[in-house]
């Protein structure tokens, strides 16, 4: 559970991570008469690592940032490389992963940077924050990409991220889809 319970009651609502059901995290807070609104979610916040699956992505040191000319992997603070294509199907079939099976259809999923910097200096990276003005314009272009594949089989389930740290300049010439 995410927040203080007071203020979720007073503002009628519960936040939850996707590990239990929205009715059995309701009644722990007010009698079913209350009308919460529930927002269901998978991850909260930083969820890059959650996502990479460290172990796995770990094999693809090219999945990971460019620092100084040299990729910084797992278990040293990094990002992901949000320019390598490679990289973004197999976050796909994660994020696949992890809505498949479920019994209910989270109302959103947040996809965003770690909790450090770190973000990648590739050649191909740097030249898509040119191209936006910022880092943030490839973070969107890349969860944009995840919206848009998941788009037809997950409608109403939207993608959330953050503008945080190196992400917080807005970008040029691009914005987030409307499911994000």
């Amino acid at each position: 559970i995410l927040g203080d319970k007071q203020w979720m009651l007073r503002n009628k609502l519960v936040v939850c991570e996707a590990s239990g059901s929205i009715a059995e995290l309701a009644d722990r807070f007010a009698d079913p008469d209350s009308h919460l609104t529930s927002i269901s979610a998978i991850g909260y916040g930083h969820t890059f690592e959650m996502f990479a699956k460290w172990d796995e992505f770990g094999k693809h040191p090219e999945f990971f940032s460019e620092i100084d000319g040299q990729r910084l992997t797992p278990p040293n603070q990094t990002q992901l490389c949000l320019s390598n294509l490679d990289m973004r199907k197999e976050f796909i079939k994660s994020v696949r992963w992890q809505l498949s099976g479920r019994e209910f259809k989270p109302n959103g999923i947040w996809i965003s940077q770690n909790d450090w910097n770190n973000n990648c200096q590739c050649e191909n990276c740097t030249a898509a924050y040119k191209k936006y003005g910022s880092p943030s314009g490839l973070l969107i272009d890349f969860v944009n990409e995840v919206a848009g594949d998941l788009e037809k089989d997950y409608p109403d389930t939207d993608i959330w991220t953050l503008a945080y740290d190196w992400s917080q300049s807005p970008p040029k010439g691009i914005a987030p889809r409307r499911n994000v």
